[in-house]
């Protein structure tokens, strides 16, 4: 697993993140948004941070930790996670994604919350650089575990992690969080 982190930092560091502009027409929950609300919508459309979709499969928790509350001047990175529950706008979270052997936390701020067909869709970025930093490094580690298991079950190949790592690195990293 070290040699995955080491490969995937070496890329990370290297490179700029792509952008992917969030979308404009996504309903929010509350048809009269609060101050915190709106400060939050108008970070959505002034900024185009780096989104990445959280895998389904893989585990993510959310705690709330403080209720709608002013919008921080500096947001990093951004994740977007399905959860049961709807967060508002401007709600600290505690953020906690797991995979193989290695666990990243941090701290988010609710950007956008809206209602899908069973479940919600709730974008977060994050209040520090190096936890959004560790947040993407892990997302990148739940892709290729994907697609360790899809190759598997696929094409019939086992892959080690290191070889899956590689794969995925030179085929998809460089459009991360796109791919």
């Amino acid at each position: 697993m070290l040699a995955i982190v080491e490969l995937l930092l070496l890329r990370n560091r290297a490179t700029t993140a792509n952008l992917r502009p969030r979308p404009a027409d996504s309903p929010v929950i509350n048809a009269n948004p609060t101050q915190h609300e709106d400060r939050a919508l108008e970070i959505n459309r002034q900024t185009s941070l780096a989104v990445i979709d959280h895998p389904q499969h893989a585990v993510i928790s959310l705690r709330l930790l403080a209720a709608a509350a002013p919008m921080p001047a500096q947001l990093f990175g951004g994740l977007r996670c399905h959860w049961c529950i709807p967060h508002r706008p401007g709600s600290r979270l505690r953020v906690e994604v797991v995979t193989a052997d290695i666990r990243a936390v941090a701290m988010a701020v609710v950007t956008s919350c809206a209602l899908n067909e069973h479940d919600y869709s709730v974008e977060l970025a994050f209040l520090d650089s190096e936890q959004a930093f560790q947040i993407r490094m892990i997302e990148q580690l739940c892709c290729i575990q994907h697609y360790q298991a899809l190759i598997q079950r696929r094409d019939g190949r086992r892959l080690d992690g290191n070889q899956a790592a590689q794969e995925w690195i030179s085929r998809y990293a460089e459009d991360f969080p796109t791919a």
